[in-house]
């Protein structure tokens, strides 16, 4: 049974009960008898399962070659970088939050957390440092490489010369297609942007051992920010997306700028437990 286990952690203590016939017969063993069994044994214990997006075996290695490259980083070499990305925000929070209640006031309206099958949203761009937050920016309509094109030019930039004044920024941003898109590229190479995302300046190809590792929020501080910055809203009431971005932006122009330094000082520790992990997804 403990093998069974080792096997496949997915099995269910009423499994077993079937698999190995112990729903039968005088000597019938009761479903926790069989988890006390299995935690004296093998020292497991039950849990809810960690929810993480499946990484490939082609992306766990890069993710792996990735890390090993910046390994040998310092906390001030990542306090160069400014992080991008883009992300949704509801006008209604969605997130999970805990509540006051009596046992039997689970649904009392009062006790729930209201839920709509079609929340409106907005979709914004964001940059930030470990000293400060550069430009956020609504996107307007259907992101497509034509409106990141331009965002770089109107958000970009002036975010990378307003926290990096000295010129001695890094830009980093994901693999979103439309982020590598050929006219993205060609822009970037033109303007000599200093950046994470390695572009050649022969444009034909890309050198994938220095493009940022697919499937790897958690190598990007910039997913965190994003759900703190979804908490620090939590009591929203917009009554429309432009009420709504007006609050998503004030909430990120006062931003604790220990929690911006927190996070990108967490990426030496970050990059060890890939490693430690061996490629795979951390609790990062």
């Amino acid at each position: 049974m403990g093998r069974a286990v080792q096997a496949n952690r997915f099995l269910t203590a009423t499994a077993l009960q079937t698999e190995f016939r112990l729903n039968e017969g005088p000597n019938r063993v009761c479903s926790r008898t069989i988890r006390r069994a299995i935690t004296r044994v093998r020292g497991f214990v039950s849990y809810w399962a960690a929810k993480k997006p499946f990484i490939s075996e082609r992306n766990r290695r890069k993710r792996l070659a990735w890390c090993h490259d910046k390994l040998n980083w310092t906390i001030e070499d990542w306090r160069k970088v400014m992080w991008t990305d883009e992300s949704p925000f509801c006008l209604g929070f969605s997130g999970k939050l805990r509540v006051w209640r009596l046992h039997n006031e689970r649904y009392y309206p009062r006790c729930m957390q209201g839920t709509l099958k079609h929340d409106k949203k907005i979709m914004v761009w964001g940059a930030f440092a470990a000293h400060g937050v550069g430009h956020l920016h609504r996107i307007e309509g259907t992101m497509d490489r034509h409106i990141y094109r331009q965002i770089l030019i109107d958000h970009m930039r002036p975010s990378l010369e307003q926290l990096f004044p000295d010129d001695d920024g890094i830009f980093q941003q994901d693999n979103d297609p439309k982020h590598t898109a050929l006219s993205v590229r060609f822009h970037l190479n033109s303007n000599l942007i200093p950046q994470f995302h390695i572009i050649p300046f022969m444009f034909g190809n890309k050198n994938d051992d220095f493009r940022w590792p697919a499937q790897s929020p958690d190598l990007n501080p910039i997913e965190n920010l994003w759900s703190s910055l979804d908490r620090k809203i939590t009591n929203r009431r917009p009554n429309s997306e432009a009420e709504l971005f007006a609050i998503v932006l004030q909430a990120w122009n006062n931003l604790d700028p220990n929690l911006l330094t927190a996070l990108v000082d967490s990426m030496p520790s970050r990059v060890a437990a890939v490693i430690a992990n061996n490629g795979y997804p951390t609790k990062y």
